[in-house]
């Protein structure tokens, strides 16, 4: 369980700093509101009272779910779902990816928007709210989801008050490959590459 939740947080921090990387307006104000919050004291800082940030790590997880299903649930017995029989001892598994790419509940799904977490109230918990369920819900939700958040939080907020980050000479933002590649996890194809610029020194 620790060597999937250390993984797991790398490939979503991975996964972030791309994000973060290709829609640059999104780094500044993240920036921005790092340094509000801080107060010239990054290492104290709690990342759970930088709104912004969590947003940022909400859309993150919705776009690029570590994993693209969730724990497997059994069908307790048989019952119809939009005119599907579920028959009992049916092994059920959740496509949190689909889930969170559903035209029909999100608006422009595949745009990196951290704002909509702003003006949601969906939480990292799922509170039964089926379009959005990085880790799972009810009695079998991840038993890692506050220790991820903080480790994640906590290293992106270092990452980028203490550094401007740039991608390698001769590659812009547009060429940033994106594609996904799935083993257990969801991870990038191609592994992010940047170049760190330390800030203090501007």
């Amino acid at each position: 369980m620790l060597v999937a939740g250390t993984f797991t947080s790398c490939i979503t921090i991975e996964w972030l700093m791309a994000e973060l990387i290709k829609n640059q307006r999104v780094l500044h104000k993240l920036q921005r509101e790092i340094e509000n919050t801080v107060d010239g004291d990054i290492k104290n800082a709690s990342s759970h009272h930088m709104p912004f940030l969590q947003a940022c790590l909400k859309e993150t997880l919705r776009l690029h779910p570590p994993t693209l299903f969730g724990v497997p649930r059994r069908a307790l017995e048989t019952c119809t779902v939009k005119n599907y029989v579920i028959p009992k001892d049916s092994v059920i598994l959740i496509n949190n990816w689909a889930l969170a790419r559903d035209p029909m509940t999100w608006d422009e799904p595949l745009k990196f928007k951290p704002k909509r977490f702003l003006e949601s109230k969906l939480e990292l918990t799922g509170n039964l709210q089926f379009q959005f369920l990085p880790f799972g819900a009810g009695r079998r939700i991840c038993p890692g989801l506050n220790s991820a958040t903080t480790h994640i939080g906590r290293i992106v907020s270092l990452l980028v008050h203490s550094f401007d980050w740039v991608l390698p000479e001769g590659i812009k933002q547009n060429d940033l490959n994106m594609t996904e590649k799935l083993v257990l996890t969801v991870y990038m194809k191609e592994p992010l590459s940047l170049i760190p610029r330390s800030r203090s020194s501007q």
